[in-house]
Formats: structure tokens, C-alpha cells, sequence
């Protein structure tokens, strides 16, 4: 599907639309106030790039978007992203932590067991949002 997109439909919207495409990147990072993580993008080179950071903080975990409409400014962006934040990120791309934990675990055939007390069930509800991945748990127990 992902090919098809890119061998078709953009080369359409492309030939047929007045559009510039935008380049993005998302990035997961923890351990990091919204606003520390603020200020290390301002204190940093970043600001000087032609590119658009937003920021949203949700559950203990910041993601950060970066936007542009050049792919090598997004290159650039992402060296120094990768700089800033190399102790605090968790990721990279599209995925949340959870669907890189589904992932990992499809990819090595193995299963979950959770045993949650203080999340009264949060984890395991991230895991089952996920199509396919209620599979991957063996068995969840919530005490309180």
C-alpha cells in the first residue's frame, strides 16, 4: 500500500495540484518536562532551520513533530534531534511505545503477561487497543 501511495498517488497530487509536500518526523522522548524539553529546543541550532517543532505531552511522554517542506532539512533537523534528546528518546517514527512493544513482541513470536496494580489496567488497555496484538497477552491481572 505504502508503495502504491508513493509510485502513484503522489506523483498525481504532484502533477495535478498546486500542493508542496511536507516533510515530517515524529520523535517519542521521556523523562523530560514539556517545558524543559522547550527550552533545550530553543537553547539549540534547531531554531535556525527552516522547520516547524510541535510539542505535545501526554501520560509522562512528550512527542515531538517536526515538519518542513524540504527532505534534506528534515535530514538536518533529525541529526540534530537526535543530538538534543539522545538520553531521553524513545523513538522514532509513527509508532507510540506500545506498538513498538506489539511489534517486537510479533516479530519474536513471544507473549505478555501484566501484572498492574497503580495503572488499574492502563497497560494492558494500550496493548488491546492495538488490532492483532490482544493475542500477544497471556493473561492480566489488576489488584488493588
Amino acid at each position: 500500500m505504502k508503495q502504491m501511495f508513493q509510485d502513484t498517488v503522489i506523483p498525481y497530487i504532484k502533477k495535478n495540484l498546486d500542493v508542496t509536500p511536507i516533510y515530517e518526523k515524529k520523535y517519542t522522548i521521556v523523562g523530560l518536562k514539556e517545558s524543559d524539553t522547550n527550552n533545550r529546543l530553543i537553547e539549540s541550532e534547531i531554531t535556525q532551520l527552516p522547520c516547524t517543532i510541535g510539542i505535545t505531552t501526554a501520560g509522562g511522554i512528550t512527542t515531538l513533530h517536526v515538519t518542513t517542506k524540504e527532505a534534506k532539512t528534515l535530514d538536518t533537523c533529525n541529526t540534530t534531534m537526535l543530538k538534543i534528546f539522545y538520553k531521553e528518546l524513545l523513538g522514532e517514527g509513527f509508532y507510540t511505545p506500545h506498538e513498538e512493544l506489539v511489534s517486537l513482541l510479533q516479530s519474536q513470536h513471544k507473549s505478555l503477561s501484566i501484572a498492574e496494580s497503580c495503572t488499574g489496567g492502563l497497560i494492558s488497555k494500550y496493548i488491546t487497543d492495538l488490532p492483532g496484538a490482544s493475542s500477544l497477552q497471556n493473561a492480566c491481572w489488576q489488584s488493588f
